[in-house]
């Protein structure tokens, strides 16, 4: 079992931004992926932004908050810097359908695309009623209408992908649907939560409101839900915008956890 962090870049908070509200954070917030190699082939967790998004993929309005690169290559790159090529995911977790986690699934032309079914309907629901939120963007949807994404929509508590790795359903909160990974290494436990908790300011205790929360109820709920794992695993929190944390894990270019 291995576990690479994919530093996928930033994005520079330039204006006043729901995204590090009520934060001390640096306004430059990570964007990343993770690769699982696991026994029952690669996982990868998220995908971070349509590699266009900066050269007319994004609206105007999106792009006042630009997306840097990282300089050490894209998503495809840091996947070969791995031994990884597209073909080779067997599965794509989605945290949730946003734009700096879902931009870039339709590259993955063999892979299973997991996402949470409620998050998957609603956003369906809303592309059909011309309600898209200004996460939701209409570029990724047709990229992954374009591709015929394999989508496998799931609403179970849990879900276990191999002996290592289990899918959390932490229900509605940061978005409509949000999911998560328990990794079980050979010394640590992780938890990859991406947004339902952007950083340790926000997960407190006591835990903060983020910028960002289409049910706040279930925002705060997925958090404590959250505290609960990491108790009973002992297992390090992973959070989804959290830059000091993210400067300090070792880089797939560098090596992995095991």
């Amino acid at each position: 079992m291995k576990l690479y962090v994919l530093d996928l870049g930033k994005i520079v908070m330039m204006n006043d931004n729901p995204v590090t509200k009520g934060s001390e954070e640096h306004p430059a917030i990570p964007i990343h992926a993770f690769l699982l190699d696991t026994s029952t082939g690669k996982i990868l967790f998220d995908t971070g932004c349509v590699p266009d998004c900066m050269d007319g993929a994004w609206p105007e309005a999106m792009c006042s908050n630009p997306y840097v690169p990282s300089p050490g290559g894209d998503l495809i790159e840091r996947l070969a810097q791995v031994g990884a090529a597209p073909e080779d995911v067997d599965y794509v977790v989605l945290s949730h359908l946003h734009l700096d986690h879902a931009g870039a699934v339709h590259l993955f032309p063999n892979a299973k695309a997991i996402v949470s079914k409620d998050e998957y309907t609603r956003v369906m629901e809303d592309a059909k009623e011309g309600t898209l939120g200004i996460f939701h963007l209409p570029c990724d949807l047709k990229n992954w209408e374009d591709a015929k994404v394999n989508w496998e929509l799931i609403d179970a508590r849990e879900t276990k992908l191999s002996e290592e790795v289990t899918i959390l359903n932490f229900g509605p909160g940061h978005s409509y649907g949000m999911l998560g990974l328990l990794v079980k290494l050979s010394n640590k436990n992780v938890l990859l939560v991406s947004d339902a908790v952007y950083s340790a300011i926000h997960y407190g205790p006591p835990a903060q409101l983020a910028g960002v929360v289409q049910d706040e109820e279930g925002y705060f709920a997925t958090i404590e839900q959250i505290r609960r794992y990491a108790e009973e695993y002992q297992a390090e929190v992973l959070y989804g915008h959290d830059m000091p944390q993210f400067l300090s894990l070792i880089k797939g270019q560098d090596g992995f956890y095991e």
